[in-house]
């Protein structure tokens, strides 16, 4: 483990302290801004600060969303009634949701997901990683 030294400074305009470690040393620790961090007293004047890795994982949920919708149509049958509806040439006058069916989920990497979000959405493939990661809910346990 590397390690690193460095002193807690005071901001009096802020009234805040402030641990400097600049982008080098944050960038060999793989932090960045938002992580958490563990700060461990080692009783000696010196505190050891780990990063609390995320122990939370990315699930693929698959669901197929059902709705009833209603036609009117004006025809000489309910053959083509029907037909017309089959052919798109009738618009709904009315819909009502009516439920959510999951049928497939399971865990996945990262790069798995980023697969298959530039599959099923090429016109941002070309997005960074991390705007294509702000697609993923996550849940919050602290405020729930």
């Amino acid at each position: 483990m590397e390690k690193f030294t460095a002193k807690i400074e005071y901001d009096e305009k802020t009234d805040e302290y402030y641990l400097p470690l600049g982008e080098e040393v944050t960038k060999k620790l793989g932090w960045n801004l938002g992580d958490k961090l563990n700060w461990k007293d080692n009783g000696d004047g010196s505190y050891t600060i780990t990063k609390i890795e995320d122990d939370m994982k990315i699930f693929l949920v698959e669901t197929i969303t059902t709705f009833r919708h209603r036609y009117a149509i004006k025809c000489k049958s309910y053959e083509h009634a029907c037909d017309t509806v089959v052919m798109e040439e009738a618009s709904e006058f009315s819909q009502e949701h009516l439920g959510e069916t999951i049928v497939s989920g399971r865990e996945i990497s990262e790069e798995e997901y980023l697969k298959i979000h530039d599959a099923d959405n090429g016109y941002i493939a070309s997005w960074p990683k991390e705007k294509k990661l702000e697609f993923v809910h996550t849940v919050d346990y602290e405020n729930t």
